[in-house]
């Protein structure tokens, strides 16, 4: 793997090639001569260890003067100084750092404390991202809903606009739609009973990218591992790529995986990025063997490990965490994977087509009590979340900076980049809107409001915010953000229920896709809002559409823009009756499931058109359109529970008309 030169490695270097420098021991005379003789060659104490023992020894004495109870805290040794990335020398630094942690009372106490986060590079370099698609673009099918315009994003179902792909638990459907007609083509089963390789696996979302077709995967690790070295969970997470330039018969390619689980992935211009993180677990690490600890990447079932040079260890507060950040040229199917490991952990991201984010909750506490009443006694809790910056523009991802901030994100739409600046909204003890320069360094905040409530949807557009917080009620917050070291609540719309999703559709209007309720609280029905923003100081309701027993799909991703204004919504809508004998309502196995298409016709929300149908014991419903028809998809079980099942419906786009009904 490639590393990126910071300014102070570019001197050093630049001072190396014109002075003379004495070579490391590694390449003593003594050592090339046993190298040349396939002898091993000694391998010196690293003399950056010793360097830091002093700066690591007052750290530590620093940090334990904030522990309660006077227990001792783990501080991590490697450092960067002013401004460096500091990567590992061997294997043994990283593993000394584990080892570390494990006789550290932060590991194996309930004790965890905040302490501030300082960035180690120079400046990130922001690009002003297209977050809002406008609303009526023009396209004969339906595309994904996407977070930041042109940063394509892995779903369940997807259309190219004469084909279907559909993935259930197991298997991917390809369908070409022939109208309302639907003709299957093949099915990828990616897991069942006689493949001899794997035992367990799961299959998640794909990406469509020319004939090529990239399956999400989660797989038994134990199948492939490399002699079966046991080490993080029992799982690894990557992608199948498969060649379909014949719709009937999809080819391998390759297998990508990664040890431990998947973050998240994106796809920008033609380049794969995943994203994944891997934990050290105590019962197996050994520091005498890298496999027990550093994660791997397996390309078609060979294990590849990171040389410990390429490892970033500054970053490191708690390492037993490894975040893998990779890219894939999907333009080349020979082309390696380009990884960048570093101590960290992920949650979420947010990628524009230039930079990556990850973050990660971290959840710390201050213990009341003694012994064994430690684990149940925890008070003044605080939350905060890690930042990590990357540079995603090279051949290899490049470490840019790191941040911390005070409580946590609730998702992608909580993090936004404009004019150079981040943007964050954040919810736990308090809600507020933080503003972050290039170096993830704070520059302003908002005042906290809505104490006591939960951010559930958070829009930026341009330079304001629109926050939704929720216990009983749903107040609709618009802030200003035009300045960016002092962050204005303008105006505060309160209403019953709460909008999880918003969406602008022009003229100073914003959808929002939420729940309904009282003033007691929520009621159970799915509720669709149409707020009236065009002064920040006074939002208005302009009108609202409930349905009772309801639920609407959460996933932003299900969101789909006709291209002429109008939008379908997925919900599920369920019956439920009074028990006279048990006194209490019972709900039916039997239920509705579709979307419903929704516009805005003078200023006012307007529904267009339901296209559902009645359904036994299936999952959330999708929908999407290819010219003037509908199709929703829904997920079930086959009598025998060994296969999953799919029903998609057609419907008339004008008529709701259903035309087809197809099990698959």
């Amino acid at each position: 793997m490639k590393k990126e030169f910071s300014s102070q490695e570019l001197a050093l270097k630049n001072k190396m090639e014109s002075e003379a420098v004495n070579l490391p021991e590694t390449l003593s005379a003594a050592n090339i001569k046993a190298l040349v003789a396939g002898e091993k060659q000694k391998t010196p104490v690293r003399k950056v260890v010793k360097r830091v023992i002093a700066v690591a020894v007052a750290a530590c004495l620093c940090l334990c003067s904030f522990v309660v109870l006077d227990r001792a805290v783990y501080a991590p040794k490697l450092r960067g100084k002013n401004g460096e990335i500091v990567y590992a020398e061997s294997y043994a630094d990283i593993s000394g750092l584990i080892t570390d942690y494990y006789k550290s009372e932060k590991f194996n106490s309930s004790i965890q404390l905040y302490s501030a986060k300082k960035d180690y590079v120079e400046d990130v370099v922001y690009e002003e991202a297209d977050n809002d698609a406008p609303a009526d673009f023009q396209t004969n099918h339906a595309e994904t809903n996407l977070r930041v315009s042109g940063v394509d994003e892995a779903d369940i179902v997807k259309t190219d606009g004469e084909y279907i792909y559909a993935a259930t638990y197991e298997t991917l459907h390809i369908i070409k739609a022939n109208d309302a007609v639907l003709l299957p083509q093949a099915e990828i089963r990616f897991f069942d009973d006689k493949n001899e390789n794997v035992e367990w696996g799961m299959l998640g979302d794909f990406y469509i990218y020319g004939d090529r077709l990239i399956a999400e995967i989660t797989k038994d690790r134990y199948a492939f591992a490399e002699e079966n070295v046991r080490k993080f969970s029992s799982s690894a997470a990557g992608v199948m790529i498969y060649d379909i330039s014949d719709k009937t018969d999809p080819v391998f390619v390759r297998e990508i995986l990664f040890d431990g689980s998947q973050v998240s992935s994106r796809l920008v211009n033609g380049e794969l990025l995943y994203i994944s993180r891997s934990t050290v677990y105590r019962n197996v690490f050994n520091g005498d063997d890298y496999k027990t600890f550093i994660p791997a990447v397996y390309e078609n079932g060979d294990a590849a490990y990171p040389e410990a040079g390429d490892i970033i260890i500054a970053s490191a507060e708690d390492p037993e965490e490894f975040l893998t950040v990779t890219k894939l040229d999907l333009k080349n199917d020979r082309s390696a994977p380009e990884s960048l490991t570093i101590f960290g952990a992920g949650e979420d991201i947010y990628c524009t087509a230039s930079t990556l984010y990850v973050f990660a909750a971290q959840y710390s506490y201050t213990v009341a009590g003694n012994g064994m009443l430690d684990l149940f006694a925890r008070v003044n809790g605080e939350t905060t979340t890690d930042i990590l910056a990357f540079d995603i523009t090279g051949e290899t991802p490049v470490f840019k900076a790191k941040g911390c901030v005070n409580g946590r994100l609730l998702n992608t739409w909580s993090i936004d980049e404009y004019n150079g600046y981040l943007r964050l909204a954040l919810t736990g003890s308090g809600n507020y809107v933080a503003v972050l320069d290039a170096s993830l360094n704070e520059v302003g905040r908002s005042e906290p409001f809505a104490a006591g409530e939960n951010i559930e949807g958070v829009r930026f557009s341009g330079s304001t915010a629109y926050v939704v917080t929720f216990y009983q009620t749903d107040p609709l917050f618009v802030l200003d953000l035009s300045d960016v070291t002092a962050p204005v609540i303008r105006g505060e719309l309160k209403l019953p229920g709460f909008s999880s999703y918003l969406h602008p559709v022009g003229d100073g209007l914003l959808l929002g896709v939420g729940e309904g309720g009282t003033e007691d609280g929520l009621n159970g029905s799915a509720k669709l809002s149409l707020f009236d923003v065009s002064d920040p100081c006074a939002p208005v309701e302009v009108n609202s559409v409930c349905i009772e027993n309801a639920w609407f799909n959460r996933d932003y991703k299900s969101f789909v823009s006709l291209g002429d204004g109008t939008f379908l919504i997925p919900f599920s809508r369920w019956q439920s009756a009074w028990n006279e004998e048990d006194v209490s309502y019972y709900y039916s196995d039997h239920e509705t499931r579709g979307a419903l298409r929704v516009g805005v016709e003078n200023g006012k929300l307007t529904m267009l058109g339901e296209f559902s149908a009645e359904y036994e014991s299936v999952y959330d419903v999708r929908a999407l359109f290819i010219d003037k028809t509908v199709y929703t998809l829904c997920t079930g079980y086959s009598f025998d529970w060994n296969k999953t099942v799919l029903f998609i419906n057609a419907y008339d786009l004008l008529t709701g008309e259903c035309r087809s009904a197809t099990e698959i």
